[in-house]
């Protein structure tokens, strides 16, 4: 299930008109390859937990999804990470593949940082999602 959700977080993104003018389709799982162009995005699925009554399972979930996104200048990094704030903050609904009910998100966190190495600048922001299988 954890990839039904995460196809279903893509397809939001990549689908998002902001988004997809800004970073077209370089969304990618854990790292983005060496030859990436900036701006882009990579995400990163942190954790899981499932939630259970006196029958036991009972389908709810939340999982902790880690978004870094990457531009050449912080201003053009900040918008990346307001676009994604203005997707997914506080969002509840069916997701754009419609696999996945979310019943409530939240950032969890947010920083910022510069890689010199590659000269980008950076925003991470954890995600938690609150939705039932």
């Amino acid at each position: 299930m954890a990839d039904t959700i995460l196809n279903d977080l893509r397809a939001a993104v990549i689908g998002d008109a902001t988004l997809s003018a800004l970073i077209a389709k370089r969304y990618y799982p854990d790292v983005a390859p060496q030859s990436a162009s900036v701006p882009y995005i990579v995400y990163t699925d942190i954790s899981l937990a499932t939630d259970q009554d006196l029958n036991g399972t009972n389908g709810n979930r939340t999982t902790r999804i880690q978004f870094d996104v990457y531009a050449t200048t912080k201003a053009k990094a900040r918008t990346l990470r307001e676009a994604l704030l203005a997707l997914f903050d506080g969002y509840q609904g069916t997701l754009r593949a419609g696999a996945v009910v979310i019943q409530h998100t939240q950032l969890a966190n947010l920083r910022s940082g510069f890689e010199p190495g590659d000269k980008v600048y950076h925003y991470g922001m954890d995600f938690t999602f609150d939705y039932k299988i």
